[in-house]
C-alpha cells in the first residue's frame, strides 16, 4: 500500500502540457450551435414575464424581471437532478442582491457620501459572491450577475424607481427562470437524460474548504476585495457617480479566479467588449425603444449573452453592456446619455487596470502555496480512502475527486503563472494525480 503522507521519487517523468496562449483565448471561436437552447432559454426566462408586464400596463416595471431571470444561467448544463435546485438558490440570492442594491440606492438618494456607500456595497457583495462561487466550483457565468444586479437595482432605486416594485418584478423573472428551467429537465429526462446524483462533495465540504488562507477561494476574495476597493475608491476620489461600474469591471476579471494568462486576457476582453458595447448601446438607445420593442431587444441581448459567456467574453461582454444600461443605468441616467457612456469608459478602464495589478501583486506566490496545500488534502483524503469502509468510500472518493481537480487546477496555475518553477515539481505533481485516479477507479469497483 501507498503511503499518502510520504512523498515518494515518481516513476516517471511527465512534461509540461502545452500552455494556453493569450491569442488563443483573445480570438476563442465558441461553438454557437451548442449554446443556441441555452440562448432561447434565457430569452424566454426574460421575455414572457416581461411581455406579459407591459401587457398589464407596467413597461418600465417589466425591465426588472432580468434581474431575477439571469437566475436561469446558473442551471445551464448542470445534471438534471440538481438544475432546478440551482436556479432556485441563484434566484434567492439574485433577490437578495436585488433589494441590498435597491434598498441602499433609494436610502442614500440624494445624499452626499452615496457614491461612498454605494462602492462599499458592492465590494462586499463582490467579495462574498466571488468566495462561494470559486468556493462551491459553480462555473460560468460565476459572480458577476449577483453584482451587476445589485448595481442595476441600486441605480435604479437611485432614479427613483419604487424599491418594493424593483424586488416584485425581479420575483417575477425567477418564477419565469424556475418554470423555463423545469420545462428543460422535462424536455431533457424524455431524451433519456439519466437522474444520478453529481459525483461531487456536499456544499459544507466545499464551503469548509474555502475557509483556509491557503486556499484558492480566499486567495480570489483577497484579490477582489482589494481590487474592487482600490477601483472604487478611485472612482469615488474623482467625483464618479456610478464608482459601482469600475468594481464590476475588476470583477469580471478576477471573480473566477483565473491564473495571470486567462487574467490578462479577461481584461482586454472586458475593454474591448464594453468600447463595442457602448457602440451598441447607442445605437438602441437611439430608437427610444419602448413597451414590446424594448422587451425583444432585451431578449435577444440575453439570447447573444448566453450563446459568448462561456467561447468568448469580449462578445458577452459587447451585450451585457447595453443590457445593463438598459435595465439600470439609463433609467437613471445623471446627464446626458454622451456623458453616462464617458462615465462608464472611463470607470471600465479604471476597473480593468485595478484587476489587471492585483492580478500580478496580490498574493503573488499563492499558487506555489496552493499546490502544496491541495497536494496535502488529496494524500490526506486517499489515506482515508484506503482505510473506509463501504458505507462511506462513495463520499470519500467524490471527496477526493474534487481534491484532484483541485490539485490538478493548482498545478495549470503554476505551469501559466511560474512555469520555470512548477518544471521541477511537475513530474511529482502528477504522479500523485495518478495514484489518486487509480484509487477512485478502484473504489468505484468495490
Amino acid at each position: 500500500m501507498f503511503q499518502w503522507g510520504v512523498s515518494s521519487e515518481p516513476a516517471h517523468h511527465h512534461p509540461l502540457p502545452a500552455l494556453t496562449r493569450l491569442r488563443s483565448l483573445l480570438f476563442a471561436r465558441p461553438a454557437l450551435w451548442s449554446r443556441a437552447e441555452s440562448g432561447l432559454k434565457s430569452a424566454a426566462a426574460f421575455g414572457i414575464p416581461a411581455a406579459l408586464a407591459v401587457a398589464a400596463g407596467h413597461p418600465h416595471e417589466a425591465l426588472f424581471a432580468t434581474f431575477g431571470a439571469f437566475a436561469v444561467l446558473y442551471g445551464d448544463g448542470r445534471p438534471i437532478r440538481v438544475r432546478t435546485s440551482l436556479v432556485a438558490i441563484a434566484g434567492a440570492a439574485l433577490l437578495l442582491a436585488t433589494w441590498l442594491g435597491a434598498a441602499t440606492g433609494h436610502a442614500v438618494l440624494g445624499r452626499a457620501h452615496a457614491p461612498l456607500v454605494m462602492a462599499a456595497l458592492l465590494t462586499a457583495v463582490a467579495a462574498l459572491a466571488a468566495w462561494v462561487v470559486t468556493a462551491l466550483r459553480s462555473g460560468p457565468p460565476g459572480a458577476l450577475f449577483f453584482v451587476l444586479v445589485c448595481s442595476a437595482a441600486l441605480a435604479a432605486a437611485h432614479g427613483g424607481a419604487p424599491v418594493g416594485r424593483i424586488v416584485e418584478f425581479a420575483c417575477y423573472g425567477v418564477v419565469s427562470a424556475l418554470a423555463v428551467t423545469a420545462a428543460s429537465v422535462l424536455a431533457d429526462r424524455l431524451r433519456g437524460a439519466g437522474w444520478e446524483r453529481p459525483a461531487v462533495p456536499s456544499v459544507a465540504y466545499r464551503l469548509r474548504r474555502g475557509l483556509s488562507p491557503h486556499s484558492h477561494a480566499l486567495t480570489t476574495t483577497a484579490r477582489v476585495v482589494t481590487a474592487c476597493g482600490v477601483a472604487g475608491g478611485i472612482g469615488v476620489a474623482i467625483g464618479s457617480l456610478r464608482p459601482y461600474w469600475a468594481i464590476i469591471a475588476a470583477v469580471v476579471i478576477l471573480a473566477n479566479g483565473p491564473d495571470r494568462v486567462r487574467g490578462h486576457a479577461r481584461a482586454i476582453h472586458r475593454f474591448a467588449g464594453t468600447a463595442v458595447g457602448l457602440v451598441l448601446f447607442a445605437g438602441l438607445y437611439a430608437l427610444n425603444p419602448s413597451g414590446y420593442m424594448l422587451v425583444a431587444l432585451l431578449a435577444a441581448l440575453m439570447f447573444a449573452i448566453e450563446l459568448f459567456i462561456v467561447g468568448n467574453y469580449a462578445v458577452a461582454v459587447l451585450f451585457i453592456t447595453p443590457t445593463a444600461l438598459l435595465t439600470g443605468g439609463a433609467g437613471a441616467a445623471h446627464g446626458s446619455t454622451a456623458l453616462m457612456m464617458r462615465d462608464r469608459f472611463i470607470e471600465t478602464i479604471i476597473g480593468v487596470t485595478v484587476a489587471a495589478v492585483c492580478l500580478n501583486i496580490v498574493a503573488r506566490r499563492a499558487h506555489r502555496r496552493g499546490l502544496w496545500w491541495t497536494a496535502e488534502r488529496v494524500r490526506a483524503t486517499a489515506a482515508r480512502l484506503e482505510s473506509a469502509g463501504a458505507d462511506s468510500a462513495r463520499d470519500l472518493a467524490d471527496s477526493l475527486n474534487f481534491e484532484l481537480t483541485g490539485h490538478l487546477n493548482a498545478g495549470m496555475d503554476c505551469a501559466h503563472n511560474d512555469s520555470a518553477w512548477v518544471r521541477d515539481h511537475w513530474d511529482e505533481h502528477m504522479a500523485l494525480v495518478g495514484r489518486g485516479r487509480d484509487l477512485v477507479a478502484a473504489t468505484a469497483t468495490r
